[in-house]
C-alpha cells in the first residue's frame, strides 16, 4: 500500500512539472486548436521547433536582436513544421540566418501540410543555399495567408522573398526589399508550383536564369491569380520596367492596391462582341492586369510598332487573342537572364492571325519569335527578324506542348541546346505536341540538337511541314529535326542544298529543283493545295509553297493576305482570242486586276478602282495597254484587293 502511494506521487510530481516545462516554453496554451500555444519572446518562437505539429497564436511583437539568434550562424530554421502558426499581425524583427552552405532557410526551413496566416517578419536577413525564404524556405502542401517580409533574401537555387519554393498556396500576402540569387529568382516566390492569390512584390531582384518579379519559376499549369509587381518601381539585375510575370504598370498597380485588390477590365479596355478591343501600346500595357483570366478574350484591330518600348511583351496570357492579321512590329527584347519570352510568354488559350516583324528577341530559357512556351494553339501567324537564347529557342515557339498550325518564321534563330527553324522542342506524348502545315526559311544555328524546323522532338507529330534555311551545329544536327525521340512525321520535307544537311531525325530531304515550283512529284505528297497551301507560280516565295488564310511576306517585305475564300479563275484556258476572268468579294473592295507576262512585266490593266462586293467577271482579249495584240505564251493574272496581293491565275493564250 505504501509502495503504491509513493509511485502514484511520483508520477503526479512529473506530470505537474512537465506542464510547469510545458509553461514555462511558451506563455500559455496548450498547443490544440481551441487553445493554441502563446508565443510571446524570442525564446517562445525559438522552442516552436519542439512541437512541430502543435497550434501557435504569436501574441506580443518579437524582436530577434537578441543573444544567441543574432550572430554567428543566427537563427536555426524551423524544421519540418506540419502545424498551425497564427501570427495576429504581430511583428517578428530582425530575423539574421547567415547559413550559405544550409538549403530550407528562412524562419521556417520547410513546412509540410502547415498552415501560417497573418504574420509579419520584418527587417530579415537571411543568406542560404538552396530553397531560401524570408518566411519560409521550402513548402509542401501548406497554406500561407495575410503574411508579409521585408527585408534581404540571398541564395543559389528557389530564392524568394517570402517562400524559396511554394507547393500549397500563397494568398493576400507581399514581399519587399531585395531577393538575390542564380536560379528561380522572384520576389515573392522563387519556385512556385501552386496556386497564388491577391499577392504581390515590392522586392528587386537580381539572378541569372528564371528570374521575375513576382516568381522565378512557375511549374505547369501553375495558377496564379491577381497578383503583381510594379514593373515600373522595382529592379530586375538593375535595371527598371522590366516586364516579367505578374507585371503591372505603375498606374494600375496604385489603382488595384487603392481598390483593394479589384481592377475593372472595363475601365481600360473596350469590349466588341465577344473579345476586348486592342488598339494601342497602352492596351498593350493595360491587358497586363486581365492575362490571368481564361474569360478574357481580345482582338487586335490595328498594327502596333514597339520601336520605342524596350522589353515589353505579354508575359502570360489563358484567354484567346485574334491578331486578325494585324503586325506587331520591332519586338525587342534583351533580356539574356529571363526565361519563357516572346511576344507572349506563356500561353494557355488560342492565339490566331498574327503577325510579328522585325523581332529582335534576346532571352534565356523557352524563347519564340511569338510564344516563348505554348500550352495552348497558335494558328495562321509568321514571325520575321532574329530571335537567340540560351535553350529552347524557335522562330515561332520556344517550347511546344499543343498545337501549331498553318504557321511560318522567316526568322534567323541563334542558340546553345535546343534550336530551331519554327520550333525549339516539340512535345508529345503526355502533352499534344502537335505542328501541321508549316515551315520556316530562317538560318538556324546551335550547338546541340538544332533543326531548320525543330531543334527536338519528344513523342510529337509534324506533318506537311518544310523547311529551308542553312542549318549549323555541333550534336544532333538536321536539315529539318534536329533530335527526335519517339515521334510521328507524315509527309515533311528539307532542302538538302540550301540547309547544308543530309541528315534529319525526322523528314526527307530534297534538293531545291525538287521543292520548288512545279516541285517534282515525290515532294509535298498528299498536301492540300485546294485549301491550305498554294503553290508558288508567281515565285513570290522563292518558289516554294506558301499558306492560304494566312498573311503572308513576300521576297519584297510586301504584306499579302492569302485566302481561299476569295478565288480567281478564267475560262476558257488555254484560250485564243479572249478569255472570261472571274473572281469574288467579299466585301466592297478597291480592286486591281492586271495581267503580266513571265518576265513580271505588266501588260495590261483589266480593272483599277472600287468594285462591289460579290461574282465578278471581265473578259482579256489579249490585248496590251497599247491595245497591241500579245504574243502566245504563259501569262499571269494577279488580283490585288485594297492594295494587298491575294491571288493569281496562270493563263496560257494560244495562236
Amino acid at each position: 500500500m505504501l509502495k503504491s502511494v509513493k509511485v502514484t506521487f511520483l508520477v503526479l510530481i512529473i506530470i505537474t512539472f512537465s506542464k510547469f516545462d510545458v509553461y514555462a516554453q511558451f506563455a500559455g496554451g496548450s498547443g490544440t486548436a481551441d487553445d493554441p500555444y502563446l508565443v510571446e519572446t524570442a525564446n517562445h518562437l525559438n522552442n516552436v521547433r519542439d512541437y512541430l505539429g502543435a497550434n501557435f497564436r504569436q501574441i506580443a511583437n518579437i524582436d530577434l536582436d537578441v543573444a544567441p539568434y543574432n550572430s554567428g550562424y543566427g537563427w536555426q530554421p524551423i524544421s519540418i513544421f506540419t502545424g498551425v502558426y497564427d501570427g495576429q499581425e504581430l511583428i517578428i524583427s530582425n530575423l539574421y540566418i547567415n547559413r550559405p552552405s544550409s538549403g530550407n532557410t528562412g524562419l521556417f526551413g520547410r513546412l509540410e501540410y502547415a498552415e501560417t496566416s497573418n504574420v509579419r517578419v520584418e527587417n530579415v536577413n537571411v543568406i542560404g543555399d538552396e530553397q531560401v525564404g524570408g518566411l519560409a524556405g521550402d513548402t509542401l502542401n501548406s497554406i500561407f495567408y495575410n503574411c508579409s517580409v521585408t527585408g534581404n533574401v540571398t541564395g543559389i537555387l528557389s530564392v524568394g522573398g517570402l517562400v524559396g519554393r511554394s507547393s500549397g498556396s500563397v494568398s493576400n500576402s507581399l514581399s519587399s526589399g531585395s531577393v538575390i540569387g542564380d536560379r528561380r529568382v522572384g520576389g515573392l516566390v522563387g519556385w512556385c508550383m501552386d496556386p497564388i492569390l491577391n499577392s504581390y512584390s515590392l522586392a528587386n531582384v537580381s539572378g541569372n536564369e528564371f528570374v521575375g518579379g513576382l516568381i522565378g519559376y512557375a511549374s505547369n499549369y501553375t495558377q496564379i491569380t491577381n497578383s503583381y509587381y510594379n514593373y515600373e518601381s522595382i529592379t530586375i539585375n538593375g535595371n527598371y520596367s522590366v516586364v516579367t510575370f505578374g507585371a503591372l504598370g505603375e498606374e494600375q498597380f496604385t489603382a488595384w492596391l487603392d481598390n483593394n485588390f479589384v481592377l475593372s477590365i472595363e475601365n481600360y479596355l473596350v469590349y466588341d462582341g465577344g473579345e476586348y478591343v486592342i488598339s494601342t501600346i497602352e492596351n498593350l500595357r493595360h491587358l497586363l492586369a486581365f492575362i490571368y483570366y481564361v474569360e478574357y478574350n481580345f482582338k487586335l484591330n490595328n498594327d502596333i510598332d514597339l520601336i520605342s518600348e524596350s522589353n515589353f511583351y505579354i508575359p502570360h496570357i489563358r484567354g484567346n487573342f485574334d491578331g486578325q492579321y494585324h503586325k506587331i512590329l520591332n519586338l525587342n527584347i534583351n533580356l539574356p537572364e529571363i526565361s519563357h519570352i516572346g511576344f507572349f510568354g506563356f500561353v494557355y488559350g488560342d492565339i490566331s492571325n498574327i503577325n510579328v516583324e522585325n523581332v529582335d528577341i534576346v532571352g534565356d530559357y523557352a524563347i519564340g519569335g511569338i510564344i516563348g512556351k505554348n500550352s495552348g494553339t497558335i494558328s495562321n501567324s509568321y514571325s520575321t527578324g532574329s530571335v537567340s537564347g540560351n535553350k529552347f529557342v524557335g522562330g515561332v515557339v520556344g517550347v511546344n506542348y499543343n498545337g501549331i498550325s498553318k504557321c511560318y518564321s522567316l526568322a534567323s534563330v541563334e542558340g546553345d541546346y535546343f534550336i530551331g527553324g519554327l520550333v525549339g522542342s516539340n512535345n508529345g506524348e503526355f502533352y499534344y505536341g502537335d505542328i501541321d502545315d508549316c515551315y520556316s526559311s530562317g538560318d538556324v544555328l546551335g550547338n546541340f540538337g538544332v533543326g531548320g524546323l525543330v531543334g527536338s522532338n519528344n513523342c510529337g507529330s509534324i506533318s506537311n511541314s518544310y523547311s529551308r534555311g542553312n542549318v549549323s551545329g555541333n550534336i544532333n544536327v538536321g536539315g529539318l529535326i534536329g533530335g527526335d525521340s519517339y515521334g510521328h512525321f507524315t509527309n515533311n520535307y528539307w532542302n538538302i542544298e540550301t540547309s547544308g544537311q543530309t541528315i534529319s531525325a525526322g523528314g526527307e530531304g530534297r534538293t531545291t529543283l525538287e521543292m520548288t515550283y512545279p516541285h517534282s512529284a515525290n515532294t509535298y505528297v498528299d498536301w492540300d493545295f485546294e485549301t491550305t497551301w498554294q503553290e508558288d507560280i508567281d515565285n513570290i516565295n522563292n518558289g516554294y509553297p506558301y499558306l492560304f488564310d494566312t498573311a503572308f511576306v513576300d521576297i519584297d517585305n510586301e504584306l499579302m493576305i492569302i485566302s481561299h475564300d476569295l478565288y480567281i479563275q478564267n475560262y476558257p484556258n488555254p484560250f485564243n482570242p479572249e478569255t472570261t476572268i472571274q473572281f469574288n468579294l467579299e466585301t466592297n473592295s478597291q480592286v486591281n486586276l492586271s495581267i503580266y507576262n513571265i518576265k513580271g512585266e505588266l501588260v495590261k490593266n483589266i480593272v483599277n478602282g472600287i468594285v462591289l462586293q460579290g461574282e465578278k467577271s471581265y473578259i482579256w482579249n489579249g490585248n496590251n495597254n497599247n491595245n497591241e495584240l500579245v504574243s502566245s505564251g504563259i501569262y499571269l493574272c494577279k488580283l490585288f484587293v485594297d492594295h494587298k496581293f491575294v491571288k493569281s491565275r496562270k493563263m496560257t493564250l494560244l495562236k
